[in-house]
């Protein structure tokens, strides 16, 4: 038999979860009578345990802090049993970044998310720990420039976007390409070259570039930025009279 265990970055006892991870793959094996199990551990807040077949594997996706705890990972995995998934779900499972909102008044990122994903060839899969949401709006009214998304590398890699954004006169393929942007920086973080860091190297520019909505994105940032900044900074500042 073949098993395959890919661990999500930033875990304190790495080592550990790799073993714990090995075991849960054969016991799975032998209960599910399958030849090849992929265990992928992750940091996700929403989707703490997924099953599926895949073509050369059964994949299970679990949450770290349910490795120690097999008998009721594989009782939701083969019998779907509440009281196990009760459980798993009151374990404290540590600091997983901040809890960002994903739908938005115009538009929900989580619906964006997948199609951004997709648009990226990723070594391994994209990160399964993941924080996305809309950011806060900011304190001062912006003059000149607009910073319509942010990667924090993590871990957990932290997106957000630019509440901005969130409107109706933005289209979705203009969300979905500012989403797919920030997902390029965990795909090809910067590098550093003598004294300088680069935010975006040549492998980050030419990914972006292959995307099918680069043209028409670019295009419609340069038509429509001074509306951008017109509605951040209107906001910004009604706010402040309302305080």
């Amino acid at each position: 038999m073949s098993h395959d265990v890919v661990l999500c970055r930033g875990l304190a006892d790495a080592s550990g979860s790799f073993d714990r991870a090995l075991a849960l793959a054969e016991r799975a094996a032998k209960a599910l009578q399958q030849p090849s199990i992929r265990i992928r551990v992750h940091r996700n807040r929403r989707t703490l345990i997924r099953w599926r077949v895949l073509r050369d594997a059964y994949e299970i996706g679990v949450h770290h802090a349910f490795l120690p705890h097999p008998d009721d990972v594989m009782a939701v995995v083969l019998h779907r049993d509440d009281a196990a998934w009760s459980r798993l779900r009151a374990l404290p499972r540590g600091d997983e970044g901040p809890a960002l909102a994903t739908e938005g008044h115009a538009h929900d990122l989580q619906a964006l998310l997948g199609p951004a994903q997709d648009a990226i060839r990723w070594p391994e899969g994209p990160p399964d720990d993941l924080v996305l949401g809309w950011g806060r709006w900011p304190t001062q009214p912006p003059r000149r420039n607009l910073r319509l998304g942010s990667c924090a590398a993590g871990p957990p890699p932290v997106v957000r976007l630019h509440p901005v954004l969130d409107h109706p006169d933005v289209p979705d393929f203009f969300v979905g390409f500012v989403l797919f942007h920030e997902l390029l920086h965990v795909r090809f973080p910067p590098l550093v070259e003598g004294r300088r860091r680069v935010v975006h190297p040549r492998s980050f520019r030419v990914a972006e570039q292959r995307h099918p909505d680069h043209g028409r994105a670019t295009a419609w940032e340069v038509r429509h930025v001074s509306d951008l900044l017109a509605r951040a900074r209107a906001h910004v500042l009604a706010k402040r009279r309302r305080a």
